[in-house]
């Protein structure tokens, strides 16, 4: 029987909640157990560490053999690499999947116009600094606006029009 080559396409950035969906047809309709998977890293897989162990086990349900492109003496399903390595590859996409949802979140919310950062918090900005001017202690001016002392600190050496 002639082998059959299949060659995944790589999953787009604006697909990253979603499992990888040629790949998942291949595994659901077409693969078989004595199938062989190559691979380039964990990565390909899927885009957050629930996407990579759920494609790992459907390929291990099959029977299937995953093999990496950098070492093709590695089967991860006959658990020849150890399983901090691959603990280790799975914290680093996570790590890497987060990052890339507060990039696409900071993206987004320059397109809609947004203010970015932390918002101007303080009330008493402009009183602060003008009892500061008139001679007032920290506590002094916590007492009278009955705030806490941290929010004074945080005002009483910054400029008024900083």
């Amino acid at each position: 029987m002639k082998k059959e080559r299949i060659i995944v396409e790589h999953q787009s950035l604006a697909d990253i909640t979603e499992l990888p969906r040629q790949l998942m047809h291949y595994i659901d309709r077409v693969f078989t157990p004595d199938d062989v998977l190559i691979t380039r890293t964990l990565y390909d897989l899927g885009n957050n560490t629930q996407q990579i162990a759920y494609v790992i086990q459907r390929c291990q349900s099959l029977g299937m053999t995953l093999l990496f492109l950098n070492d093709l003496g590695r089967n991860i399903l006959e658990l020849n690499i150890s399983l901090t390595e691959m603990l280790s590859q799975l914290k680093t996409i996570e790590d890497n999947y987060e990052k890339m949802k507060l990039d696409r979140r900071h993206a987004r919310a320059l397109q809609q116009g947004k203010i970015l950062g932390r918002p101007e918090g303080s009330v008493y900005k402009k009183a602060i600094y003008e009892m500061r001017c008139k001679g007032y202690k920290q506590r002094e001016v916590a007492k009278h606006f009955n705030i806490s002392l941290s929010t004074v600190k945080r005002h009483w050496k910054k400029r008024l029009f900083e």
